[in-house]
């Protein structure tokens, strides 16, 4: 035993176990003394349950601090305490064990207080010592180090310098641009690399002509083509471009300025720096004239954008039946719901289509009311294969290092429709190979933006 020990935990006991007249708890009187003495944790422990032991036993708390002036008084609970003394009186570390068992004191206290204090003296782990292996007690240094590396790891954007000081940190990466630097021990001029390695959103814009298209096709490049010129891709991604633009004629449409990826640079001669394939997928009422007029760019696909039942969900017909809801709702929607949520309660199968047609015509809504849903019905229509007999191979192949450019650029589908088409393609994009990267690319996103609730649920599934 310790003797200095035990008197320095016997003169720190009035000191530092009360708060507001109440004893802490023993407990909690172990915690702050090992805090102030780490190096006797042990010792402690055994010490305390020792006096403990002594004043059940009818010892006094100390014989000689008994009447000492520096003993606090006892704590106010004991003067309201009611029920029959234990034996040695009505020390506050005693008391603790009592209250700590949630039950008043009785006859059989004392023999239940033996009882926990041969449990708590057996070398079980504590409280704080679980709490402690929950806690990180590397030195300030290591710390530092450790965050430094993640900070590193999860840079976007890094210079040639980081890159040849952390080789191993930053297995994937493409070159983006230069940048001027002012350090004297570096060139005028440093090289800066896009992470492909890790998640990372950019938002690109400028003025007319400041390059927007042409930084937003470098990034595209970066995460699809993979060659040493432009940097370390081990696993190429695969990347889904929403396009619309107003469509007039043949002569005025412009193309995607992705789809241009697919051509071979004239930078690198004797090297093909570009996208291996680009599948572009347009709406089948524009299919011909949109096909026209990406075919002049090699390496690219184009095909009609079809839906399949398994496409199509309660939500998605929600969101298409009634598209923005900040103008109210369309009097046919009471119908709509009370058809979707009959549906939806009846079978938790595929969304059956043409049930719900026939389930509509059923219903025999007003004419006028018939008229503005069957509009909205036409335009997905437009893009359902319900028989599965179409010529051309439509459905989405989103393969690494390729690139699906869907263009909605037609004078019969409106923003909203359009809208609520790209959120069904992301998430046909979303469910695809889980193995594989995605990028996301927006071209010219005000324009593909639609309404603001269907905007809303857009990013709810980014």
């Amino acid at each position: 035993m310790a003797p200095g020990l035990e008197d320095w935990i016997r003169q720190r006991f009035p000191e530092i176990g009360f708060d507001k007249g109440k004893f802490i708890g023993k407990k909690e009187f172990k915690s702050r003394l090992v805090s102030e003495n780490p190096g006797k944790k042990e010792d402690i422990h055994r010490i305390v349950n020792k006096i403990s032991r002594e004043h059940h036993q009818g010892s006094p708390l100390s014989r000689t601090e008994e009447s000492s002036s520096n003993l606090t008084p006892r704590p106010k609970q004991e003067a309201s305490h009611k029920g029959p003394e234990t034996r040695g009186g009505s020390d506050p570390l005693e008391s603790n064990f009592d209250s700590e068992r949630g039950s008043s004191q009785g006859p059989n206290s004392s023999k239940d207080s033996e009882v926990d204090l041969r449990r708590d003296s057996k070398k079980d782990p504590s409280v704080e010592e679980l709490q402690n292996s929950l806690l990180n007690f590397s030195s300030d240094n290591d710390g530092s180090s450790s965050m430094a590396k993640h900070a590193l790891k999860n840079a976007v954007l890094f210079s040639d310098t980081t890159l040849e000081d952390h080789p191993h940190d930053l297995p994937q990466y493409g070159l983006l641009s230069s940048f001027e630097t002012s350090s004297s021990n570096a060139p005028a001029r440093s090289k800066l690399f896009l992470n492909t390695n890790v998640p990372f959103s950019a938002f690109v814009c400028g003025v007319q002509g400041s390059g927007k298209s042409h930084t937003s096709a470098c990034m595209l490049e970066n995460c699809l083509i993979r060659t040493p010129i432009l940097g370390s891709l081990q696993r190429p991604l695969t990347a889904l471009v929403f396009n619309r633009a107003e469509y007039t004629n043949r002569l005025n449409f412009r193309p995607s300025e992705a789809a241009f990826l697919a051509t071979v640079g004239e930078q690198c001669p004797g090297h093909e720096l570009h996208v291996k394939k680009i599948n572009v997928l347009v709406s089948p009422s524009n299919y011909p004239h949109l096909r026209d007029a990406y075919k002049e760019i090699h390496g690219v696909e184009v095909r009609p954008f079809k839906l399949y039942p398994e496409n199509l969900n309660i939500s998605t017909m929600l969101a298409l039946m009634s598209f923005d809801q900040s103008q109210g709702s369309p009097l046919y929607m009471a119908t709509v719901n009370k058809i979707l949520r009959g549906m939806s309660s009846e079978d938790s199968g595929p969304f059956d289509y043409l049930e719900f047609r026939k389930k509509l015509r059923e219903a025999e809504l007003e004419k006028r009311q018939e008229t503005f849903l069957n509009q909205r019905l036409d335009v997905l229509e437009s893009f359902l294969d319900l028989k599965g007999k179409s010529n051309i191979s439509s459905k989405a192949e989103f393969k690494p290092g390729e690139a699906t450019i869907l263009d909605l650029s037609c004078p019969f589908v409106d923003a909203a429709s359009a809208c609520v088409l790209f959120n069904i393609g992301l998430g046909m994009f979303l469910e695809s190979n889980a193995a594989t990267g995605k990028v996301l690319f927006l071209d010219e996103a005000h324009k593909a933006c639609g309404p603001p609730l269907l905007k809303h649920r857009r990013l709810l599934l980014i």
